[in-house]
């Protein structure tokens, strides 16, 4: 990884009840024609289609290429996305699903060498309005939380 390649950290949720990493590729790749497939780079499920709390590593990550999940490519070129599966207009993200959530951000602060301020939800980050990840996600809780432990 080159130092200094990414500048953000974008939290997203896939807007769906039941979703995996693998049906997300097959949708973006088929139906929105994205070329490497899974917009993001990290995917953690809600145990409907993915383990509850397991994490997937998109090959985004893995050959570091830019990801496809916010609107402007600038952004995209310097942002990681991480989709946790659910609609959380509807609920909430499950305890396991923040659990790892959290454990992936940490890590990913540290290997990135980022500041918790680069950690934004799509809402906070993206040029057209979205409710993404949902109301029912703890945004404001969980980013203070996340900042308070990474000072």
């Amino acid at each position: 990884m080159k130092r200094g390649r990414w500048k953000y950290i974008v939290i997203h949720h896939s807007g769906t009840p039941i979703g995996s990493a693998k049906g997300m590729d097959r949708y973006h790749r088929e139906v929105r024609h994205m070329e490497n497939g899974l917009a993001y780079h990290f995917v953690i499920g809600n145990g409907s289609g993915m383990g509850d709390g397991e994490v997937v590593v998109g090959r985004r990550w893995t050959e570091q290429l830019a990801g496809g999940h916010v609107a402007r490519e600038s952004q995209n070129q310097v942002a990681l996305g991480i989709c946790l599966v659910g609609n959380f207009d509807s609920n909430k993200p499950t305890p396991k699903q923040m659990k790892s959530l959290n454990a992936l951000i940490d890590s990913l602060l540290a290997r990135c060498d980022l500041s918790a301020k680069g950690v934004k939800t799509h809402q906070q980050i993206n040029v057209m309005h979205t409710r993404c990840p949902g109301r029912n996600f703890p945004a404001h809780a969980f980013l203070k939380e996340l900042r308070k432990r990474n000072k």
